[in-house]
């Protein structure tokens, strides 16, 4: 049997045959006319009709430039063992088929039966158009030439800005310069990142921007801080609430640890704790306990704070839990009662021996033991209940403060000098290489001392407004330290850094209050209430180093607590005008004792209420506690309270 041949492929017309490749068995000729196209690739497909899985597909040679139309012939002969019947495709396509996918324009498909001798001339026929001869058919054929009226539109072409579809893409999005636009439908200048869109020309409702995260709403887009803490994101950031710096850590004012959220009218954020605050206590009067409040908090307000309260009475350290209760008109061991111990009813009791003069100055500096001063050079010391004159300290003693730990006394002349006298006596006030004057004749109405090892350190202030310091022992005469302006008429305190003193304004006659401040060495005249008459204030205590007392006349008595004075209930007994105080002294808020030019000792616990009634006129009080209180004046008499 003749091996039956396809894939001699010969095109008659262009270049003819060679005698010998004439086929001399059955054959086919095809001619395959395509016409108002130039193909970029033409292929013929031969296949056995009776077994499809033979076949051949060969590519029709064209030329580098073919013909827009023209008819190609191509002999097809029969392959071995192939049946006669085969069956013909010819395909047209757009561009080269050494394309990835290339663009099939038309084809055609018959059948046909190659001939035992001879040829057989069979005819295919494939259309497409291209009316502008760009090489590319238009798009309702089946190519890609979305303008096959403009030879300079088609997918060959660089695509320009020039308003219209140049390389048929679909848009000008692929233009060099192009830029890139999103639709902003709430023209808030930012828009939908989905809605992106190439253009040479800005298309209406649209911004360069793609970042709005919501498109519906103007008041939603970037570059902005959040406008409500409502857990949405208002500024596309992808974090909601992160101008309110919601979830993140923070300390609330009272110190408790928590993290910042939405307030409920979602304007702002607030630090919220699930810590429950606690109340916090300091020790205000130094006994150990702490007593105020200074409000509550996670952590200590401020330092030293404590978070119990072991003291019923931060005014006074003679009253804390655990305390020993004693006869002193005060809840010691904060239990709620008064002298509760059995204390029965207890007397003042007159000092025996203290002669016939006014004393002016007190002085106790331990239980049972104090001194007394008078003007016309009187001075003696109490103890066990009776008192020793010292008819060696000539002076006119107007004021005086003694040492705790020997019981050695200071005492402040009229004439501005500054004398000292031991307990034992034999020794007298003149000491010998002390320099005790001031150098003014002032009076000495004021004095407080401090211990410091075998050194001792005087204040006293004049009623020429004068403050001096003075060292003992020493050569060196006392320090003046101020001249205030004022008449002063006592001095107190509870360390050299921590002095008051008070008295009268020399020329308005208005009460007047200073306050050393050691920070500048200077002292600061203090802001009294604006409601108090003109009087002199005769006496200042300080308690502990945050409360003082003063008082003065017409029953005027002030209190200093944390730096700020406000006036207690005024001494006035009625049936008549408020007595003058001569002399107050305090263990506390309910302890404050004080002595009047009507023959009495007050004290008040809340209120006034007088406890001894006099025959005579006493001058000064004092005491080392509430247990243990003195008084002393006219008639040469010392009382004294104590169980």
């Amino acid at each position: 049997m003749r091996l039956f041949r396809f894939g001699l492929w010969c095109v008659l017309f262009a270049i003819g045959c060679k005698r010998e490749e004439v086929p001399t068995a059955g054959a086919l000729r095809v001619d395959l006319t395509y016409a108002t196209f130039r193909p970029g690739c033409l292929t013929l497909k031969a296949q056995d009709q009776a077994d499809p899985s033979r076949f051949t597909l060969q590519e029709v040679a064209l030329g580098q430039e073919p013909a827009p139309s023209r008819t190609v012939k191509v002999a097809v002969f029969r392959k071995e063992d192939w049946s006669r019947r085969l069956v013909l495709t010819a395909t047209a396509y757009e561009r080269s088929c050494a394309e990835q996918n290339p663009r099939q324009v038309d084809a055609q498909t018959l059948e046909a039966e190659v001939p035992a001798e001879g040829i057989a001339l069979v005819s295919m026929a494939l259309r497409a158009e291209d009316l502008d001869d760009d090489h590319y058919v238009k798009v309702s054929q089946g190519g890609t030439d979305c303008d096959d009226d403009d030879p300079a539109v088609n997918p060959g072409i660089l695509d320009d800005c020039d308003g219209k579809d140049d390389n048929c893409s679909g848009d000008e999005s692929d233009a060099p310069g192009v830029i890139v636009y999103y639709a902003d439908v709430d023209g808030d200048g930012y828009g939908n990142p989905a809605t992106r869109q190439a253009s040479c020309v800005q298309p209406t409702g649209t911004a360069t921007n793609g970042l709005d995260c919501n498109d519906t709403n103007a008041a939603v887009r970037p570059n902005q801080r959040e406008l409500l803490c409502n857990g949405q994101d208002e500024n596309c950031d992808s974090v909601a609430d992160d101008s309110f710096d919601v979830s993140r850590p923070c300390t609330t004012a009272l110190g408790c640890s928590g993290a910042w959220a939405c307030t409920p009218d979602q304007r702002a954020s607030q630090c919220v704790s699930p810590e429950t605050p606690r109340n916090w206590y300091v020790d205000e009067d130094g006994d150990q306990r702490a007593g105020r409040s200074v409000g509550p908090g996670c952590v200590p307000p401020v330092a030293g704070a404590v978070d119990r309260q072991d003291d019923c009475d931060d005014s006074s350290p003679f009253a804390f839990s655990g305390g020993t209760e004693r006869c002193d008109r005060l809840d010691n061991d904060c239990n709620g009662q008064v002298d509760e111990v059995g204390c029965g009813s207890v007397a003042w009791r007159t000092i025996p021996g203290t002669g016939n003069t006014e004393w002016r100055a007190l002085a106790a500096y331990a239980d049972g033991r104090a001194w007394v001063a008078s003007p016309t050079g009187a001075l003696a010391h109490v103890a066990g209940g009776v008192a020793t004159a010292y008819p060696d300290c000539a002076g006119q003693w107007l004021s005086a403060w003694a040492r705790p730990s020997d019981g050695r006394v200071f005492l402040g002349s009229e004439d501005g000098r500054i004398a000292t006298h031991a307990v034992t006596g034999g020794v007298d006030c003149s000491t010998a290489g002390e320099n005790t004057s001031t150098g003014t004749s002032s009076q000495i109405n004021g004095l407080v001392g401090f211990e410091n090892g075998a050194s001792t350190t005087l204040f006293a202030v004049t009623s020429n407004g004068r403050i001096y310091r003075w060292t003992y022992p020493g050569n060196a005469p006392p320090v003046e330290l101020a001249g205030l302006g004022a008449n002063l008429r006592s001095i107190h305190g509870t360390s050299p850094t921590n002095l008051l003193a008070v008295g009268v304004d020399s020329s308005s006659g208005v009460p007047r209050a200073f306050r050393f401040d050691p920070t500048g060495g200077v002292w600061v005249q203090e802001s009294l209430p604006a409601s108090l008459p003109k009087v002199f204030l005769r006496d200042v205590h300080m308690v502990h180093g945050q409360l003082a007392y003063a008082a003065g006349d017409q029953g005027v008595v002030l209190e200093r607590s944390n730096g700020a004075w406000k006036e207690v209930t005024r001494l006035d007994p009625g049936g008549g005008p408020p007595p003058n105080i001569h002399g107050l002294t305090a263990f506390g808020r309910t302890a404050i004792y004080a002595v009047t030019n009507d023959k009495k000792v007050y004290l008040f616990n809340g209120s006034w209420s007088s406890v001894e009634s006099l025959s005579w006129t006493p001058r000064a009080i004092d005491g080392v506690g509430p247990h243990d209180v003195w008084a002393a004046g006219s008639q040469g008499t010392v009382i004294r309270w104590s169980p």
